[in-house]
């Protein structure tokens, strides 16, 4: 488990459940943006991160009608950046750093 989480962090292919604690890690596919997850039975898209899964909408469109999750987003953002987590900027998952140059690739 510890070496696939290693294969995330180094952007080897491999994508983790967003779900919190959820163990399920998977194999990228290009054209998928959808993942039902086996474990947590969430079903999430993979382009903003974001659950449920929003079927013929954009993601941009969908975030909007969220509404107040920006706010959250920012507060989460600041509150992660300050206990060494950052975003990936392909997969948007969040990774701490534990070592190494700041450059992150997915």
């Amino acid at each position: 488990r510890l070496a696939l989480q290693r294969c995330v962090e180094a952007g080897e292919d491999l994508g983790a459940c967003p779900s919190a604690g959820c163990p399920f890690m998977f194999a990228w596919e290009p054209d998928n943006r959808r993942l039902e997850c086996p474990l947590c039975q969430k079903t999430f898209c993979l382009v903003c991160r974001t659950e449920p899964w929003h079927r013929g909408q954009r993601c941009e469109q969908f975030q909007a009608e969220r509404g107040d999750a920006d706010a959250s987003d920012k507060a989460f953002a600041h509150c992660a950046s300050s206990q060494r987590l950052k975003q990936c900027p392909k997969c948007k998952f969040w990774v701490e750093k534990s070592d190494g140059c700041d450059a992150m690739h997915c």
